[in-house]
């Protein structure tokens, strides 16, 4: 799920963001690259509505490969 999000900056400057995460895909389909194929989708179309930043919720050990 991506939400939008903001965050304020040192600067005092609020910034949208997306919030991103926990990629689930069900048991039987995992280790096909499927979750790594919907967070590198998932960032593309953030580039494109123009967000400079994504914060990942979720398991650290995952996103980590990417």
């Amino acid at each position: 799920m991506c939400v939008k999000s903001h965050i304020k900056g040192d600067d005092g400057c609020k910034y949208d963001i997306v919030t991103l995460g926990p990629i689930g895909v069900l048991p039987e389909y995992q280790n096909r690259g499927i979750g790594a194929l919907l967070l590198d989708r998932s960032k593309v179309i953030a580039k494109e509505l123009g967000y400079k930043a994504i914060v990942l919720c979720g398991d650290p050990d995952y996103y980590r490969r990417h």
